[in-house]
């Protein structure tokens, strides 16, 4: 009796505690989402019967729809196995083909062309960041801009004989801007430039204002330097120049030293050296025949 009487305690405390009593031949879960207790039957190895082992909410499976149900669930797990690994073999491709797709179109993300009016605020912000008088002398030493194209004629010239503007992988990295020499009349560094060339024994007999034109204001962003985007935008303002010009004049301070290395490679050559306010340039020509 009084083993009787422990096991009927035991087992009340485990009902009210929701714990499974092993020595008793029911034992209790306790009960969710507001349900009450489950009893469940204890087989003759003391565990519970494999169909009533995973109930929804602490509710046994039944019997009746053990083989059902374990059919059913053995079905939707191999369902679910074959989609992970569908889609982990997918993403893996996917992966790859955009690894890929990123390598082969490396050299093709630079893109160079003619620039419309979405341009301007580009080619104004870089060209207001790489002027001289915005730049200190150790900045100086990675090229700067003499002359600047005025904000109001920007529309002009680009509609006119106009300005090569080039991006890399969508980030704008350059401008390259063709004009007429009469259209910077007035400026006094141009002036002083075209002057050097009538002033010269070569060209003094040429119609300079009508054979020639202005090759920039040109500027290269830093981070898009050696990467041979300043030839291919040389490239197509010459392609566009020489359909009206014989040649292209333009300058670069004596000074400059980075930019003057850099066309040198590219088809210029000085032709002499001229001086306006206190620095001295050179004077540059590219034929284009």
């Amino acid at each position: 009796m009084p083993n009787d009487a422990h096991g009927t305690r035991a087992l009340a405390r485990n009902r009210r505690a929701g714990i499974a009593t092993r020595n008793a031949k029911h034992f209790y879960t306790g009960g969710a989402c507001g349900l009450p207790p489950v009893v469940h039957r204890i087989d003759d190895f003391g565990e519970r019967p494999s169909s009533q082992r995973h109930g929804v909410f602490g509710l046994p499976f039944s019997r009746k729809n053990q083989g059902r149900r374990s059919a059913k669930s053995a079905g939707r797990n191999r369902r679910i196995r074959m989609n992970i690994l569908d889609a982990g073999i997918k993403s893996s491709i996917e992966s790859r083909s955009f690894l890929k797709t990123k390598t082969g179109d490396m050299t093709e993300t630079i893109v160079v062309r003619m620039a419309h009016s979405d341009d301007y605020p580009n080619i104004l912000a870089l060209q207001k960041a790489n002027q001289i008088g915005n730049l200190t002398e150790a900045e100086r030493k990675n090229g700067f801009l003499s002359a600047e194209i005025p904000e109001e004629r920007i529309g002009a010239l680009a509609s006119d004989t106009g300005i090569v503007v080039a991006y890399d992988q969508a980030e704008f990295a350059g401008f390259f801007c063709i004009s007429r020499l009469a259209s910077w009349r007035g400026n006094a560094i141009i002036d002083a430039l075209v002057a050097s060339f009538e002033q010269s024994e070569e060209y003094a007999s040429h119609r300079i204002s009508e054979t020639m034109c202005l090759f920039g204001p040109m500027c290269l962003n830093q981070v898009a330097r050696g990467k041979g985007i300043l030839e291919k935008m040389i490239g197509l303002a010459i392609e566009s120049a020489k359909t009206q010009f014989e040649n292209a004049i333009s300058f670069i301070a004596v000074d400059n030293a980075r930019s003057v290395n850099a066309v040198a490679k590219l088809g210029y050559r000085p032709v002499r050296r001229f001086t306006s306010g206190e620095r001295e340039y050179h004077a540059l020509i590219a034929d284009f025949a």
